[in-house]
């Protein structure tokens, strides 16, 4: 877990300042042990210094303040978690937060977490946070960076029965390309089996790809799904003899290759220009060494206009019919074989 920037530090008490060495919330325990009162931590938050996460728990207010939507709700969680009387796991939104998933959209107000018991029984709201009663396996009750967390595949499917089927399936995706995988996320939808929502998973489960590797990926790809279009490969190697590029999507049996720029393929590089030059370059080997058609997108239509963006892809399907052969590729786990041709 990062600590808190320099910047933040500085305008702390110098005898708080050593309870964020390792991370960015504490409790009133951790600051008897370095021989802070409770009183001193309670007029800090008067002061506006400290803020308070739930009952004696508490995190820097700048470092706060300055933390984006997620990281915020994260914070939040871990203090949140922190300040229940009884063991409790970090659950939907706010394990795709405090496990700093892919995401997209926002979290909700109130962190929530489950304290684990034989069946579901109801929630309680509180100012800072929410608390559900339900079966938890054992499997699934985990540790992220010294926080109690659910699961990565509990994470999944919990946070589909709320979210937008995108939302959901941009964090399905990341927890399959960080290991998790769709037996056990099928698993932790049984256990979930008679919670309210959890039939909103199935279709998760169903199209999620952990080949996928960013927001605007998934996005993409989610074009295809909801425009009853064939769901290309996701990040293929293609080549001459051999890999030479990874393409976001391919169509292999339409010879086709579609390409997501994202902000951060350019943002940041020491000579932007050099690199559309090298995009450039690498389109035209594409197309006319590999004979692959290339059509590229970006955020606006992936996430602003997936109706239209699914259309260009028709489109392009269309003028690009079928071929008796499809393209070779290889898979990012194969790259010293030979192509996959079928």
């Amino acid at each position: 877990m990062r600590s808190i920037p320099a910047i933040v530090i500085a305008v702390l008490p110098a005898e708080i300042t050593k309870l964020f060495q390792y991370r960015d919330v504490f409790t009133v325990a951790d600051a008897a042990r370095m021989g802070i009162s409770a009183t001193r931590v309670q007029r800090l938050a008067k002061s506006g210094v400290l803020t308070c996460l739930g009952r004696g728990v508490y995190t820097s207010k700048a470092n706060l303040d300055q933390a984006d939507v997620w990281e915020k709700h994260a914070i939040k969680a871990r203090g949140f978690a922190a300040a229940c009387s009884t063991p409790v796991f970090v659950s939907s939104a706010s394990a795709v937060a405090v496990r700093r998933l892919r995401h997209l959209g926002n979290p909700p107000e109130l962190p929530e977490v489950i304290a684990p018991r034989p069946t579901r029984g109801g929630s309680t709201k509180t100012r800072y946070g929410l608390i559900r009663r339900a079966d938890l396996p054992v499997a699934h009750q985990k540790d992220y960076a010294g926080c109690p967390v659910v699961s990565k595949t509990w994470t999944a499917v919990d946070y589909a029965r709320s979210a937008t089927f995108a939302e959901a399936l941009v964090v399905a995706d990341a927890v399959l390309e960080d290991g998790a995988t769709k037996v056990g996320m099928q698993r932790a939808r049984a256990a979930m089996a008679h919670w309210p929502g959890i039939e909103k998973a199935a279709p998760v489960i169903e199209h999620a790809d952990g080949r996928s590797e960013s927001v605007l990926e998934t996005l993409g790809r989610l074009a295809c799904i909801e425009g009853d279009l064939p769901v290309p490969v996701s990040n293929a190697w293609v080549g001459r003899r051999r890999p030479e590029f990874r393409v976001d999507h391919l169509w292999r049996w339409h010879w086709v290759v579609a390409e997501a720029d994202g902000a951060l393929k350019y943002r940041d590089q020491d000579d932007p220009a050099a690199v559309v030059a090298e995009e450039k370059e690498r389109q035209w080997i594409l197309e006319r060494k590999l004979g692959l058609t290339v059509i590229r997108y970006g955020w606006n239509l992936a996430y602003g206009d997936r109706t239209q963006l699914a259309e260009r892809f028709r489109t392009v399907l269309v003028d690009n019919p079928p071929r008796s052969k499809p393209a070779p590729w290889w898979p990012f786990y194969d790259l010293v074989g030979d192509p996959i041709v079928e």
